[in-house]
Parts: C-alpha cells; structure tokens; sequence
C-alpha cells in the first residue's frame, strides 16, 4: 500500500506556523545546550551560503559577562572564523542570517551502486520487520526537535574588550587539541600558508 502524500496545496513550512518572539522555547535553549553543531546559513547578492558551525550558547548574562555595548543583553550564541572566509565577508555585507540547530542524527546506508546509477539518493535496503521496528523506536528516542532561528550577527572587531570576552567563553565551552591549535582558531590570513 502506498503511503499517502501530502495534497499538491500543502502549505509551505517555512510559512505555515512561524512563531516570532524575543524569547525561545524550553525544548529550544535545551538544544543549543546539548547539540555540538549548527548550520549557519548566510546571503549577500542573493548568493547563500550555508556552513556547519561549532558554537557556545550563553542563555542569558552570567555574572561575569561585562555590559558591552555591542553585546546583546539577552541569551547569545558565539561562532568564530576566518576573516577571510565566505562567511564573514557575508556577515560584512550582510549581518541577516538564519541558524539551524537539532538534536537528531541522520544516515543512510552506503550506496555501493555504479557511477552510472548515483544519479539518486541511495534507496533503502530491504531489512526485517524487527529491523524495521527498531530502526523507527532508535529514530523516534533521538529525533525530537530541529529549530530555525532568524536574527541578526554582530561581527567582532579583533582585539576589542567584546571579542577577548567572546573567545574566551568560547575556549572555555569546547575542548581542542593541546597541540596549539586552539592558538590558530580564531583567524588568519591565507598569506600566512593557510
């Protein structure tokens, strides 16, 4: 039996039940604290560009957060890049950008199909019913919620009081190697061999 598909007047989801607030929902702030990544999406010229971005959610001012007049106030999320990267050249440009975070994991099996038969998504390997049933309970207890966030950025200037603040609680969210290579994560400039 077929599985029923949406009507050809299915309304889009990016326009169906937009919620617009200052403030985001519980399930929302519990997953920007425990997911690793989320994916920026940037435009300028009607050109977008999307990376997967590590990143520190703050969810409100700590005690130690100094008042910097080029810091919200409220909850921020902190990524860092190269200066010279398509990213922050969009955010110059153009500081609008959209965020989405979740807390699920997708794969797919491995297409062991010829060159000549990738032309499409892998199709679904034939597994048991129990496969199946445990493969929909595995997916049901890891996929809960995926969120898309829209604001504006602020881009830091190097060196200012903002930005040693912002790195710092940045390196002290995540762990990098203990090689130095922490010391390079914050920008250089591809004349410098990068």
């Amino acid at each position: 039996m077929p599985e029923a598909q949406p009507p050809l007047t299915w309304e889009g989801s990016a326009t169906a039940h937009p919620i617009m607030s200052d403030q985001l929902p519980d399930e929302v702030i519990t997953c920007l604290q425990n997911a690793r990544f989320l994916h920026l999406a940037t435009c300028t010229n009607n050109r977008p560009h999307v990376s997967l971005m590590n990143y520190t959610y703050l969810p409100a001012p700590s005690l130690h957060q100094p008042s910097h007049p080029r810091l919200p106030s409220g909850p921020l999320i902190i990524m860092t890049s190269n200066p010279s990267s398509k990213k922050t050249i969009n955010l110059l440009q153009n500081p609008n950008v959209s965020l989405l975070v979740h807390d699920w994991v997708s794969s797919r099996p491995p297409n062991v199909a010829s060159t000549s038969e990738r032309e499409r998504s892998p199709v679904g390997a034939r597994s048991s019913s129990l496969a199946n049933m445990l493969m929909q309970l595995n997916s049901a207890a890891v996929s809960s919620i995926s969120a898309t966030i829209n604001g504006e950025t602020t881009v830091l200037s190097p060196g200012t009081e903002e930005e040693k603040w912002c790195k710092e609680q940045h390196l002290a969210n995540n762990t990098f190697e203990a090689n130095g290579a922490a010391q390079d994560l914050f920008g250089t400039s591809p004349s410098q061999g990068r």
